[in-house]
């Protein structure tokens, strides 16, 4: 780790530190909340909320399974999930998620999966992220336009569907841009060599030419694979399907606290009353430079949610849904992938050693992964 990387790294931590320690404040003089709504949250709630969100971690694994079983048999389900695992911890430790990628192609890497087929599963599942994401979004924002239904937020009456409008504009606006970018190709040539000399400048890359091949060797890929999936698109049903129940089950998970604490019945209206909070509470969070939201996301959540819970039980469900949802499985996620990481790498040392073939470049296929990746939420 050179010393730029060490300083980044403990302006990070104190930058963290610093805005955990103000929200904790915040939340505790504002009295919402306290050492009794702490006690009054059981060992089995967080453990509810816990498990709800491994399954949407299953969901997510699931999904790229699916993409991958469609050529090769290299990535079954558990390193699936262990993959899914590294690009959530990089996710929930980094600020901007921006060792989602990173992290996951390192993890390939020692893996033993080979350069074609990650890159090859990394644009396939890219691609049906897209196309689900357009599609769920598409689906929400006209249910909402009929349904009419709103919220009253600082005396404000909000429709849900605008909130809902943020995302199906952003997810159409991705969709768009891969589309014309991978099959457009002039178009592609003068954005990427505009964005390539910005970034020369920036002193981000080392050489604008080598940029450019990259980057247009990926959008052929890009272009080679939205086409086949367009044609043979019966074989990402599946997949599609699956992502879009975890959409809605990744979206939900304030809604499940909100459940397991109160012991209320299961209502639809309430779970998309929830789920656009939610994605309200994305768009701000996003770009918020805090490794996993730390400190934005609990004050924020004090600030949303109280238009649908109630001051009595809001800084129990607060506190559940971070504990349970996050800081749990950051933990958990810290102990597993180090240690699957340490354990694949000396395979792969020993696969080196024999002579076999090298797998992919973690370090390259960062660099691509990041500047494709997108939010989910």
């Amino acid at each position: 780790m050179t010393v730029k990387s060490k300083n980044k790294l403990i302006a990070n931590i104190i930058i963290t530190a610093a805005v955990f320690a103000l929200a904790v404040f915040y939340l505790t003089r504002s009295k919402i909340v306290t050492a009794e709504s702490v006690a009054k949250i059981s060992f089995l709630q967080y453990f509810a909320v816990f498990v709800f969100t491994v399954f949407g971690l299953v969901l997510y694994a699931l999904v790229d399974f699916f993409v991958y079983r469609t050529f090769t048999r290299e990535m079954p389900f558990g390193k699936c999930f262990l993959n899914t695992l590294s690009g959530n911890l990089g996710s929930n430790v980094t600020p901007y998620k921006s060792a989602h990628f990173p992290l996951m192609a390192y993890y390939r890497y020692t893996a033993g999966i080979k350069a074609s087929e990650a890159v090859t599963g990394l644009i396939k599942c890219q691609i049906v992220y897209s196309i689900t994401s357009f599609a769920v979004y598409l689906v929400l924002l006209v249910a909402l336009l009929f349904a009419g239904s709103r919220i009253v937020f600082e005396g404000v009456s909000v429709p849900l569907w605008a909130v809902v409008a943020v995302g199906f504009t952003f997810h159409s606006v991705v969709l768009a841009a891969i589309l014309v970018l991978s099959f457009c190709v002039p178009l592609q040539k003068r954005v990427l060599k505009l964005w390539g000399r910005l970034l020369l400048k920036l002193k981000k890359i080392d050489s604008e030419e080598e940029y450019l091949a990259r980057k247009e060797e990926w959008f052929a890929a890009y272009r080679t694979e939205i086409s086949y999936i367009l044609k043979n698109f019966a074989k990402y049903l599946l997949p599609c399907f699956v992502y879009a129940v975890f959409m809605l089950v990744s979206g939900s998970v304030q809604y499940c606290a909100w459940l397991v604490f109160t012991g209320n019945a299961f209502s639809a209206g309430d779970m998309f009353a929830f789920y656009t909070l939610c994605l309200a509470s994305a768009y701000v969070t996003n770009i918020v430079p805090v490794p996993g939201g730390v400190g934005t996301a609990e004050v924020l959540f004090s600030l949303v949610y109280s238009v649908v819970i109630p001051d009595p039980v809001i800084g129990s469900v607060l506190v559940l849904w971070r504990v349970g949802s996050y800081y749990i499985v950051t933990v958990l996620e810290a102990i597993i992938v180090p240690t699957v990481l340490f354990v694949n790498r000396r395979k792969y040392g020993e696969r080196a050693s024999d002579g076999s073939e090298k797998t992919e470049n973690p370090e390259a296929m960062s660099q691509d992964g990041e500047e494709i990746k997108e939010k989910d939420e």
